[in-house]
């Protein structure tokens, strides 16, 4: 008897439910902040479909990220559950209910230093203290907190505290939830008992978006000091590049980190204003393709506004964090159908600067091209790749 051939996978468990599986992909969503840590994810098991516990259209997968050590590559393995959230988006901006057992860095946010203005999160106290020994509770600087303790009501915290999974977790942002625990389950015991718990999170995160709630907005929070912050420096017409606006912010001879943040900002928003579209937060569009995958890390977004020629249009702005001069103009066009024709215009995703592609994923067509990075993209680039988009939209 082979005991190695027949010792349960992730494989053997999706065989035995109909689900589909992939022994490797890159079709992950970034959706929580655990799935943007590393230079680099491994997927080494993928099942889609419905899972225990009444998920329906759910993520199951072995994940790694990659991560420097002090001499070599090292990597962080966990098995998770993904599911979409839609009823968080009118609550929940982040929120993170840790095991304590994680690593520090499993617990940081990978997205802190890419943010115009950084702002670190709020540890949440709850008046139980079986559930602060055994998790960390902590929320976005900008997360209204009242919507958080709706969430964990008494009974979600005497199951998270006495009938969780060991070592169980879950991340709640951008419309969806992300639940795991360390290492890679194949024991079909323990996997339905990590689906079934992501399920009964997922019912509580229902019952209050059923509810309503709040995402915050006050003045104090990040969105509204960025809008003051830009509305103090106008511009009559949008700026020729990124270092052109940074100018405009920057208080002394050079210019300032955060000269070069509010600059690409203000360089984002004023461009996608004279092409028609409206800026809009990442998290929204996050929510509203999770299935979406484009290059590099996404940093902004915008919307085509009606009658713009880019309805149903969204242009979105991801930046490549390993090399500061490299990143990606992207346009998502949903519901475009690719025998509307592309034209000579070549497939895939675009590797080399002023150069635009065009692929699919059965919901959208996908534009993109290099340019030039964090500080260095124009407004002309900018136009000649909405062009080039335009001649294969109409």
């Amino acid at each position: 008897m082979n005991e190695a051939a027949d010792a349960p996978t992730l494989a053997s468990y999706a065989a035995e439910r109909g689900l589909y599986f992939r022994e490797t992909s890159f079709a992950l969503p970034q959706a929580t902040q655990l799935l943007r840590h590393g230079f680099m994810r491994e997927v080494s098991g993928l099942v889609r479909g419905n899972l225990p516990g009444g998920l329906e259209d759910a993520w199951l997968s072995h994940v790694a990220y990659v991560y420097e050590g002090s001499t070599d590559l090292k990597r962080s393995h966990f098995t998770l559950v993904l599911i979409q959230a839609t009823e968080s988006i009118g609550f929940a901006v982040r929120v993170l209910c840790h095991d304590r057992d994680l690593s520090k860095l499993d617990m940081t946010n990978p997205d802190s230093d890419r943010e115009v203005i950084e702002a670190g999160d709020r540890a949440v106290s709850l008046e139980s203290q079986g559930f602060l020994e055994r998790y960390a509770l902590f929320t976005d600087n900008d997360q209204d907190e009242n919507s958080v303790w709706r969430l964990f009501a008494p009974t979600l915290i005497d199951w998270l505290t006495a009938s969780a999974p060991k070592d169980f977790s879950f991340e709640l942002q951008d419309g969806a939830l992300c639940c795991f625990v360390p290492g890679s389950l194949t024991d079909a015991v323990e996997i339905d008992e990590l689906c079934e718990a992501s399920a009964r999170v997922l019912r509580e995160v229902a019952r209050i978006g059923s509810g309503g709630g709040g995402k915050g907005g006050d003045a104090g929070d990040r969105r509204s000091r960025i809008d003051e912050e830009l509305a103090r420096h106008p511009f009559s017409s949008p700026p020729k590049s990124v270092k052109a606006a940074a100018k405009e912010f920057k208080s002394g001879l050079f210019i300032g980190d955060d000269a070069w943040k509010f600059g690409a900002e203000a360089f984002f928003r004023e461009q996608c204003a004279a092409a028609g579209f409206g800026h809009i937060d990442v998290g929204s569009f996050r929510a509203s393709h999770i299935q979406t995958f484009l290059p590099g890390e996404i940093v902004r977004a915008a919307e085509g506004v009606a009658g713009s020629g880019f309805d149903d249009c969204f242009l979105v702005q991801t930046d490549n964090h390993e090399y500061d001069t490299m990143g990606w103009i992207n346009l998502v066009a949903d519901g475009r159908s690719p025998m509307n024709g592309r034209g000579s215009m070549a497939s895939g995703v675009s590797s080399e600067r002023g150069v635009t592609k065009v692929s699919m994923d059965g919901r959208s067509l996908l534009f993109s091209t290099l340019d030039g990075g964090v500080r260095d993209r124009t407004g002309e680039e900018l136009a000649r790749f909405l062009d080039d988009c335009r001649s294969v939209l109409g």
